[in-house]
């Protein structure tokens, strides 16, 4: 009995060691503003609509609410990816307070995103050969990560080599040491989608 006990602690401390080292660290889901005012909000987060007569963004606001679209809003969810707006009829100029000529829409623009990024990597050497079904790369191969998001733009990019703990991908990735290799890796986007786990198997030699 004590050695089966013994067993089981050994098997899940391994198991616990193996998955902190693999824990895939998942985007959280948010709004994000880039530096000239565009603003991008993750697709299924719920949206509320405040109103403020002042700037200053410690004022007091107000909840708009709806009354023909009660069942629609308070929450309310975008429901197109990328553009979505917010819209007034009809602008009022500034200095007269009269309707503006001619007449305009007041348009607030929001980005809605629900995609994740894509991420794909690419070897500075060609193949030498292949061994059990794996490519086979010389020593001194560099292989590069590089990004696409559609919309709101990738935020970082996380890799893992043979099992290793995730780590933030700054620059190509050289492999000097013979053996076979593991590299994982996957990208998050600026409001928090996070792309589906890439594995690639391959040897240096």
């Amino acid at each position: 009995m004590i050695q089966y006990r013994l067993f089981i602690l050994v098997f899940l401390i391994l198991f616990c060691f193996n998955s902190n080292g693999q824990k895939v660290i998942k985007g959280e889901p948010s709004g994000y503003e880039t530096e000239d005012g565009t603003f991008y909000i993750q697709k299924k987060l719920p949206v509320y609509i405040y109103i403020s007569n002042s700037p200053d963004p410690n004022s007091v606001k107000h909840k708009l609410r709806s009354k023909k679209s009660v069942q629609y809003t308070n929450p309310m969810y975008f429901d197109t990816d990328g553009f979505n707006s917010i819209r007034s009829y009809w602008a009022v100029n500034k200095k007269s307070k009269t309707t503006a000529s001619p007449p305009r829409e007041i348009v607030y623009e929001v980005y809605a995103d629900s995609k994740s990024p894509e991420t794909y990597g690419l070897f500075n050497k060609k193949t030498i050969g292949y061994k059990e079904g794996k490519r086979i790369y010389p020593v001194g191969t560099k292989f590069t990560l590089l990004e696409y998001d559609a919309v709101s733009g990738t935020s970082r990019i996380y890799y893992s080599i043979n099992q290793k703990p995730f780590t933030i991908y700054e620059e190509a990735l050289t492999f000097n040491n013979h053996g076979n290799v593991n590299v994982k890796f996957y990208g998050i986007d600026n409001v928090g989608n996070t792309e589906e786990l890439h594995s690639l198997e391959f040897i240096i030699q």
